[in-house]
């Protein structure tokens, strides 16, 4: 019997869960999207403080078989929490964030034809919904003005109050509370909707310029590429044994796994990269350092045995894996990277409502095609073909 010891290192996405709970997640979706294969899952062990689950995994056509040891590289708790942001708060940060992604590199992107149409199409859909969210927040904002609950200073309210046509403003915009338009924003937010889209650009923002968010003054980025850089050094540890190790990172943890991946050297060869619904095309976009470090797995002398990129053709979240461009000094030019990788794959979904973008952004834990490739041999994965020889 060929049995094969793999590895699975998870990094999740963008979401405030408990750890281990989206590791469990991708457990089950194994255990119920692998048609053709017979699984068998046992309990948790902690070890070195790092938790596994495994899973047996038996051909049922084939003497195939592989033993799963499924991690997951937590970063959850590094989300800042922003339910008890005040209006004013929010009025701050949402002003921070216009102007951080309107005048950053996706705009000027897009200005010069570099982004593919369903990119830009997917960043429209995201700009909009930022930009209700911002026009709710200023419109509870000005509502609360004279409370304690709205977080302006209160010097800042008796300057306001001073003058009759910003008591004339604050009276206009409290006529509005009763039009169906705010009452519809207001109730999105309620649901998580815009509200959840501002959170993520938030934080993608933080993360993406490494700032603090927390007292100890150490970058959200270091942080969270360490989490994973930690995990990568336990399954490559004395003693572990792995004939593989896949990464498998969701949506904003791509951007993390490549980070980590890119710096860890002589056990690219036997690791795998598996990126699902990230946003690799909007965020090399937007800073460069994402495209420095995806360049990096282009220039290791010791290169990933292959990396996998799936993204649904309507996740308004997500865009296809970019081949970077080359750099001339410290200056970006037009020239590309010769492929190294396969092409995105973009598998078939259930249709969804527009407005049920968090959703779709999730339904690849309902993709077989995806979590067939966690069990399948290593020769079954996508891999480049070798260039064809023109002299032949």
């Amino acid at each position: 019997m060929t049995k094969i010891k793999r590895a699975i290192v998870f990094v999740p996405g963008f979401e405030r869960r408990e750890q281990l709970a989206v590791r469990d997640h991708l457990v089950s979706s194994i255990v119920h999207y692998t048609d053709g294969y017979k699984t068998s899952v046992s309990d948790g062990v902690t070890e070195n403080g790092a938790n596994r689950v495994t899973v047996e995994v038996q051909d049922r056509q084939s003497d195939y078989a592989a033993t799963l040891d499924v991690y997951e590289a937590y970063w959850g708790d590094l989300v800042p929490d922003w339910s008890q942001e005040s209006p004013w708060q929010r009025f701050k940060r949402g002003l921070l964030l216009i102007w951080y992604w309107a005048g950053g590199g996706l705009v000027k992107s897009i200005g010069r034809g570099e982004m593919p149409t369903r990119t830009v199409v997917a960043m429209i859909i995201a700009a909009l919904m930022l930009l209700l969210w911002y026009t709710s927040v200023i419109s509870v904002l000005i509502q609360a003005i004279g409370s304690t609950e709205s977080g302006v200073p209160t010097v800042l309210q008796d300057v306001l109050n001073d003058y009759a046509w910003t008591r004339a403003t604050l009276d206009w915009a409290g006529s509005f509370s009763d039009l169906p338009l705010i009452l519809f924003l207001i109730g999105l937010i309620g649901l998580g909707k815009l509200e959840g889209m501002a959170n993520i650009s938030s934080f993608v923002k933080a993360y993406l310029r490494d700032d603090p968010t927390s007292d100890d003054d150490v970058g959200l980025r270091a942080k969270a590429r360490l989490r994973v850089l930690n995990m990568l050094d336990h399954v490559n540890g004395e003693g572990q044994n792995y004939d593989e190790v896949h990464v498998v990172a969701h949506s904003l943890g791509g951007a993390i796994a490549v980070d980590a991946l890119a710096e860890y050297g002589s056990t690219l060869p036997k690791t795998v990269l598996h990126t699902w619904g990230s946003a690799m095309g909007l965020l090399v976009q937007q800073e460069a350092l994402v495209e420095l470090e995806i360049a990096k797995l282009y220039d290791a002398q010791t290169p990933l045995n292959t990396w996998v990129d799936v993204v649904f053709a309507k996740d308004v979240m997500a865009s296809p894996r970019p081949v970077p461009r080359k750099y001339d000094g410290p200056k970006r030019t037009k020239a590309l990277y010769d492929a190294k990788f396969p092409d995105t794959i973009v598998p078939p979904m259930p249709k969804r409502s527009a407005f049920a973008y968090q959703q779709m952004h999730m339904a690849y834990f309902r993709c077989e095609k995806a979590m067939l490739m966690l069990v399948e041999p290593l020769e079954q994965l996508p891999h480049l073909a070798p260039p064809t020889d023109p002299s032949r």
